[in-house]
Order: structure tokens, then sequence, then C-alpha cells
């Protein structure tokens, strides 16, 4: 899995260019129900374009409102100015699918959502976000902007939370040797832990914001302390009463402070206006000892389930607990250019720990599905082969596998447990096997494919395999072209692909990899040419661009680029990538540690 792995890396740039992008704070402004407001599209306004087409720019006014599960709007925006379009979103994020969308649906150049009239009833209680722009790109003038309600008022809502006077800030650690993380509000202690006074604890550069005190619905959390587990001493927080009176009745843990600090419930795994959710995860015994993180980045639950990391709340998206919306993800630091390339970078280091396209989740799926046909006891999944397994005596040449997890059930891989739902579709066709080659076809159809209720996959791929097997010093090797056909792949986050990618396998254990992929929502073509792979003696892997290659339009250079996973799961180990655009290069190097430095504009 590990080549597969690494393969994977080179895909940061397809990735990157389709990652969340959210509109800055600066861009967004309050609409209330019952208000119409009077705006103007201008060219210093913020913009968006489609795929790479930097000049036709589109200027959009961004306004959020809360809404409710179930609660019905309606929203238009007049204009004599400008064609209006009209765009509604759950999330701030540029790449994302819009709910709705109107070009004329108000009569004449007036955008209307829902067309002509009624409601839209929106789907789910949280923040929404309405784009005011155009249909023709560049254009400006004055509009209005107008959000109603059924019956004229603002629905059903949550009741504002009124924030105490203070909320502090807790901040995350991590021991790389035990792989545990702690967090902590006691400052002294974060100052401790920061200065490396209990060493190898180091600081993840994760932070989030709690109260320091009650309020309504908001709680006290328990902190608790286990040296049971020695030499992997741990420390569990809860803000429920029952869970926290088990621990206190047990002998495993012990009670450090009743107050650690304070955080708002959430029963139905629901925040209200002013708070942002808080997930926590358990690592499932994982090392032979107990341990929890708890984060407000949904890319971080997400690679902690990718992890084999068991998400513990509420609510169909897991919410632990609310906390204030003061709370904020790390802001990106220095100039736009810098931005953009430590964006790749971070993208680079997603891939390489299965956050974004886990390898080895793909591999169990496939997996189960293959062996549920060979063990007859296995009922997750349901498994039915053509022909039929039974009685073989040779692999035919063409077969189709299908397995169905269903709604979901559980799968053990290598000990660890998940719950897998979803279909896939095995289709091999063509398929000539001699004992020095391989030739032929292989579909893969995998249809909402989701473990532990996050989506792993959904859509198709096919690979036209022509491979040459040898020996070489007691060492099996292959030579030869695989080429990979990605039709409408969608993977989590809302990324997307379509398109082409060669890999071309050589005996001497270096692999070439050219990419025509284009990325969705974002349309931006990606192309790698003759990317290099090459084994080391020391299990890790260098890669590097031996061609030109392009991700929109900026230039990608890859040079010794280290990856070893077995070393450092979050990334490179060494090398370097740099990205030119426009007569500037930004370089981001990694060193030993995980980490990197960047020079540039």
């Amino acid at each position: 899995m590990k080549r597969l792995l690494v393969l994977a890396v080179i895909w940061f740039a397809i990735v990157a260019a389709a990652q969340a992008a959210p509109w800055p704070p600066n861009c967004i402004q309050p609409i209330t129900v019952g208000q119409t407001i009077s705006g103007t599209l201008a060219t210093s306004d913020c913009s968006f374009y489609y795929g790479t087409d930097t000049v036709n720019v589109y200027y959009a006014d961004v306004y959020s409102f809360s809404g409710t599960a179930g609660q019905q709007i309606a929203i238009a925006m007049n204009s004599t100015a400008v064609d209006a379009w009209l765009d509604l979103y759950s999330v701030n994020d540029v790449t994302a699918d819009a709910l709705a969308y109107d070009n004329n649906g108000g009569g004449g150049t007036n955008a209307r959502i829902p067309p002509g009239s009624g409601y839209f009833t929106l789907p789910a209680t949280g923040t929404y976000y309405i784009w005011a722009n155009t249909y023709y790109a560049k254009q400006t003038g004055a509009y209005t902007l107008t959000l109603t309600a059924s019956g004229g008022g603002g629905g059903p809502t949550l009741p504002p939370v009124t924030l105490p006077s203070a909320a502090i800030t807790v901040v995350e650690f991590y021991h790389p040797t035990f792989d545990h993380y702690f967090i902590t509000a006691y400052q002294d202690e974060a100052v401790n832990l920061s200065a490396g006074k209990l060493p190898p604890w180091v600081p993840t550069g994760k932070t989030f914001k709690v109260w320091n005190g009650p309020d309504t619905n908001i709680t006290n959390v328990w902190r608790f302390f286990s040296a049971s587990f020695a030499p992997k001493s741990g420390h569990f927080y809860t803000n429920n009463p029952t869970e926290a009176q088990n621990l206190k009745n047990g002998n495993v843990w012990k009670l450090e402070a009743s107050d650690a600090f304070y955080m708002m419930t959430s029963p139905a795994g629901t925040c209200p206006s002013k708070t942002i959710p808080l997930y926590r995860l358990y690592n499932n015994g994982q090392g032979g000892s107990p341990n929890h993180r708890y984060t407000i980045d949904p890319a971080v639950r997400s690679a902690m389930i990718a992890a084999k990391w068991v998400p513990e709340g509420n609510g169909p998206d897991g919410v632990f607990a609310c906390v204030p919306l003061t709370t904020s993800l790390p802001p990106p630091t220095g100039s736009p250019f810098q931005q953009d390339v430590m964006y790749y970078a971070n993208t680079v280091l997603g891939f390489a720990s299965g956050n974004i396209a886990n390898t080895d989740q793909i591999s169990m799926i496939l997996s189960a599905g293959i062996g549920a046909l060979i063990d007859t006891k296995v009922t997750c999944p349901v498994a039915t082969s053509v022909p039929p397994l039974d009685n073989l005596e040779t692999f035919p040449p063409s077969l189709t596998i299908t397995f169905d997890f269903g709604a979901g059930c559980t799968v053990t891989d290598e000990g660890s447990h998940a719950t897998v739902a979803g279909k896939g579709v095995i289709t091999i066709t063509n398929l000539v096997t001699t004992e020095t080659s391989i030739k032929g076809n292989i579909a893969v159809t995998l249809t909402n494919m989701k473990v532990n209720g996050v989506l792993v996959a959904n859509g198709g791929l096919s690979v036209a395999l022509n491979i040459t097997m040898g020996e070489v010093g007691g060492q099996p090797t292959y030579s030869g072209p695989v080429t990979v056909t990605v039709n409408n792949l969608q993977l989590p986050d809302g990324i997307g692909f379509d398109g082409t990618m060669t890999i071309n396998l050589n005996s001497s254990g270096t692999t070439t990899i050219s990419t025509n992929v284009t990325s969705r929502p974002h349309n931006v073509a990606i192309k790698l040419n003759n990317v290099t792979v090459a084994s080391q003696p020391d299990g890790s892997v260098l890669i590097n661009t031996t061609a030109a290659s392009t991700v929109g339009d900026y230039a990608v250079t890859i040079t010794n680029l280290k990856v070893d996973a077995d070393v450092c799961q979050t990334g490179a180990i060494g090398g370097s990538m740099s990205f030119t655009k426009g007569g500037q290069t930004g370089t981001v190097k990694f060193d030993s540690t995980c980490n990197y430095t960047y020079t540039g504009p």
C-alpha cells in the first residue's frame, strides 16, 4: 500500500486546485429575514471566475443569515443596471455546489429563489450564504436584495447566545512517540509545554476557544487523568454528567478538575448562532492506550477518521459540543502568493497522511468485497460474481464482482473495525495472464462508499494494464504502462476529477507518471508530465518533475521530494517544491522532521 500512497502524493496538484476556498470575512455582511438591502456591485468588490479564465471576473456581494431546518425563505434581487444572478449556499466555500440559483426568475433581468413565486425550504439548521452577482462578467451597478420567510416572519430560529464576558483558549499538543494528543485551557500548563519542558510533547498549532464560566446551556467540563496504561498515561475531558459519574465510580480514571472549562451542550448535534461545532474522536485503543482528540477543524476530523479513529458526538455530523464563534482556524499568513504556495504544500501533507484520497480505506473496501466471495460465512458485504468463482480451475478472462454493504455494516481490517456503507462493482475484461505478463482491463465503480459515515469515493475509474513481470536478485519486478481513466470520481470535501493518468512502471523501481486531469468543480487543468517516483534502499521514494508541469496557471517543479509514510505520516521528509506564476517563484523546502520553510514573494 505504500507504493499506492506514494503515487497518490503526486496528485497533490489536483486536490489543491479543488480544495475548499472560503470567502474572506471582509466579503461577507449579515442580512436578516424581512430585511431589504440596497447594494452596488463595483470593481472594488470581491470577485470570482470560472476555470482559469481570470480575465472575465464576476463581482459579488455575499450575505449570510441563520436558518433552521424546514424554514421556508425567498430571496429577490432586483436591478435595472445589471442582469441579476442569485446563488444560495449552505457553506462558505467558493468551490461548493449551490443549493439553489436563479437568473431571471424575478421577471425581466431580476433574479429570485425560488423562481416565480413560493418559498425554498432550508434543509438544515446553520448559516447560509447568498451571492448577489451577475449573469454577465464584469457587470457593475445598483441593486436591491430582499430576504423573506413564509408568513412574513423569520420562521423558527435558534435562540441567540449571549456569550460570557470572557472566552479562553484551549491549546493542543502532540506526543509523537505515543501518537497521543492533549489539550489544556490552563495558561501556565500550555506555556510550559510550548517551551519544551516536558519533551517530546510539542504544540500542533491548533487552538479553539471555550468559556470560562456557565451560562444558558453552557456547562462545566470534567478533566480526568489515568496512569493505568503507563507509560502511556492520558487525560480525558467530558461535559456529560453521566459519563463523568461513571468514570468517578471506577478505579481507572482520577478526577483532576470539575470545571476545567465550559462548553455548550449539543444533544441534537447542532450549534446555534455565535457558536461552532467541536468534534471528539477516539483512537479505539490503538497502540494499547486510549486517547481522544478534540478539534473544530472538519479536515482534521476527516483525517482522524481515515486513521481509524472513532467519532464521538451527536447528530449526523457527530458534534460533541459547541464552542464560541470567536474560534477561528489559523488564518493564512504572508502575501497572497505565499498563501497559494503554502496551500499546495499543505495539500501534499494531506495526501501523504491519507486525509484526502485514502488508499488504505479503498483497499479495505475492495478487500472486504473480494473476501466475501471467498468466505461464504461472511454476510457483510453481500457479494456475488459472474461467473461464480466456485470450482473454477483458472481465472476467467471476464469477471464481474458486485459487493453491497447496504446502509452500513461492520468490517474488520487488521484488528480494527469500521462501519462501511455503499455499493461497489469490479468488472474485469480481456484478461490474459502468463507467467511473465498480465494484460487486460479493470473497471471499478463505487456508489456512495462511506467509512464511519464519511464519504470515501463515489464514481468510477477504469484501468488498462499491459505489465511484464520478472525477477532481479530474487525480487519481483514489474514494467509496462498502466492507464487510469477517471470518470466523475468524487472524493471527500466535494472534490471531483475527470481525465486520464498514465503510469509507466520500470523494472529498475522507478515509476513515471503523467496526468491530463481536470478538477471539479473548479475545472482546473492539471498537466503533470513525466513525474518520476524512484524507490530508495531505505524504503522511501524520491519524487521529481522532469518536464514542464502545470496546475492551472502555476508552473510546478518538484525536486527530490522524499516521502516515507513509515517515518513521517504527515508528509515529506526532504526535498522541495516550487510554484511559479507571473515571473514570481515560491519554494517550499521540507526537512527530516516533517516541517517545511518558505522562501519567495
